[in-house]
């Protein structure tokens, strides 16, 4: 059976294992918080290599873009403005789901490549 979205596979077992590690605070609403709060897309920004300070009350990669911040090749262009970048907004800010339940969504609605 197909799934509906595809991801590089390196970054993403690299990122569910970021969100299963337990080293990240979750936060809402922003990539970050400057507290070593994150959603579940700053935590793909930090495995990539994005500094703490440059994600500070950014909401999204592309308001991230918007100011001017170069996104690591890295970062799968995936997860830039496109359906499934707002469908982890909704897991992580709407819908209130754990790292480890985004974890278990990649799983179950990405397919690696």
């Amino acid at each position: 059976m197909s799934k509906e979205f595809q991801l590089p596979r390196e970054f993403t077992k690299k990122w569910q294992k970021a969100l299963r590690s337990g080293e990240y605070k979750q936060t809402v609403g922003k990539l970050g918080d400057g507290r070593q709060g994150y959603c579940c897309l700053g935590v793909a920004c930090s495995i990539a290599g994005i500094e703490d300070d440059d994600m500070i009350d950014q909401g999204t990669l592309e308001d991230l873009q918007a100011v001017g911040q170069e996104i690591p090749e890295e970062i799968p262009l995936g997860l830039i403005n496109s359906k499934l970048s707002r469908s982890f907004v909704m897991l992580n800010d709407d819908q209130g789901k754990t790292f480890l339940e985004v974890a278990d969504w990649i799983d179950d609605n990405v397919e690696l490549l």
